[in-house]
């Protein structure tokens, strides 16, 4: 039985087409729906950002932890501590009101006196900390 060149040529280029078309389904199954539009960051709560950074500031948590180059050393590095996805907004409360719920080691004392409406506004302030300011 001779199988003619033209009918080979179609069935190759069948078969590189399937082959096409299963790659792209994997590749859309991999990587997912498509993300949304990178645009103005998101608090991770309804919080007063600007509020927070009051907070933040009146309640000296700079003279333990850095954002941007600007702090004490004795906490960790706050700078893009908003990134860890892990840190929600009830993470960053029990951080905040009982840190040794969260990290048994901490010297941090707890700040369980901080108003509910300037918890969320320190909370929004934290979770917006996602990159490094330009230099």
């Amino acid at each position: 039985m001779i199988i003619s060149s033209r009918l080979l040529r179609s069935s190759g280029t069948a078969i590189a087409c399937i082959t096409l078309f299963g790659a792209l389904l994997t590749t859309a199954a991999v990587a997912g729906p498509p993300q949304k539009s990178a645009g103005k960051p998101k608090p991770p709560v309804k919080g007063d950002i600007v509020n927070g950074k009051k907070v933040y500031s009146a309640n000296s948590c700079v003279n333990c932890h850095v954002i941007n180059g600007e702090g004490g050393s004795g906490g960790p590095e706050l700078t893009t501590i908003g990134l860890n996805p892990k840190h929600t907004p009830a993470w960053f409360k029990k951080a905040i009101v009982t840190p040794k719920a969260v990290h048994p080691d901490s010297t941090m004392p707890p700040y369980d006196s901080i108003k509910e409406k300037d918890l969320t506004d320190l909370i929004a302030y934290l979770g917006s900390l996602k990159k490094k300011a330009a230099p």
